[in-house]
């Protein structure tokens, strides 16, 4: 892995790269730690040290936000395609776990997270693990740059929440 920082010649590249098993990342709003995929998942600084999160042996799936983050193993069973989702706060504590069917879609912004799954959206208080709603008729869900929720119905259609 390699980090970049910008100055005022643009993105310049750190001086040494960090060895890791992972595959890809999610970065967090601020660029100061991401997420490895591929591996159990792990925070990783601009040190080189990574703190492990949850007790989920590979991530499949993740998004950071400024207070925490989501995750989710994407797995195969003879029932079909499910997700372990974990949901964690600003000290990596997890604060809200579950196995749903598909594979989850995720998305984070400040300390809300939310997830798409079985064609509804979940919205969830991030610090807490409360949810905070529910969008029925939804197969996909993101947070956009002002922290509006978009989601998306199954034509395709956009719509803007609060």
């Amino acid at each position: 892995a390699r980090w970049f920082h910008r100055d005022t010649a643009g993105w310049q590249p750190a001086p040494e790269s960090i060895a890791v098993t992972g595959t890809t990342s999610c970065l967090s709003p601020d660029g100061s730690a991401a997420m490895l995929l591929g591996q159990r998942p792990t925070v990783l600084d601009h040190t080189g040290r990574g703190q492990p999160v949850t007790d989920l042996e590979l991530a499949g799936a993740c998004a950071l936000g400024a207070g925490g983050g989501i995750v989710a193993d994407l797995f195969q069973t003879a029932g079909g395609t499910r997700s372990d989702i974990r949901v964690f706060d600003a000290a990596h504590a997890i604060t809200w776990r579950r196995d749903v069917p598909g594979e989850a879609l995720l998305s984070a912004h400040g300390t809300r997270v939310v997830y798409t799954s079985g064609n509804q959206a979940h919205e969830l208080d991030l610090r807490t693990g409360a949810e905070l709603r529910a969008v029925p008729a939804v197969r996909a869900a993101r947070y956009d740059r002002t922290g509006a929720l978009v989601v998306v119905d199954a034509e395709g259609h956009p719509r803007w929440l609060d």
